[in-house]
């Protein structure tokens, strides 16, 4: 009986993920196989990538997604939310000033009127 699989070829390249298997971080791709419908689509390693030579699909695949998630990165919005840690949380809430708030009116020097939080002064916080 001949293996399907091992005669197929990659299509696609549809997605990528991260999962920890024993606590170790494996990378997987989600590929679309060139004759096959989306109910055959499978998660591949990239092991299992390299073994069936779809090395040149997987570096397009990942410029593309490397490419939009700096893109992401670079909006004022994920900056914002990116300097919005636990500690930043707790000082405003302390001050009465709610995440909503401070979404609302950015300490990032725009046009809109920033919190009172953005104003205070480090040495409080000794």
């Amino acid at each position: 009986m001949v293996d399907r699989q091992a005669e197929a070829h990659v299509e696609k390249i549809l997605a990528y993920m991260v999962r920890k298997v024993r606590g170790k971080a494996v990378e997987e791709w989600e590929v679309r196989w060139t004759g096959y419908s989306a109910a055959h689509d499978q998660w591949r390693t990239r092991e299992k990538m390299d073994r069936g030579g779809e090395n040149q699909q997987l570096k397009e695949f990942e410029a593309r997604r490397l490419s939009q998630q700096a893109e992401t990165m670079n909006t004022a919005k994920y900056q914002r939310n990116k300097r919005m840690d636990h500690t930043s949380a707790n000082l405003l809430a302390l001050q009465g000033v709610t995440l909503a708030q401070l979404l609302e009116h950015p300490c990032d020097g725009s046009e809109q009127e920033p919190p009172e939080a953005c104003y205070l002064p480090w040495e409080h916080l000794e």
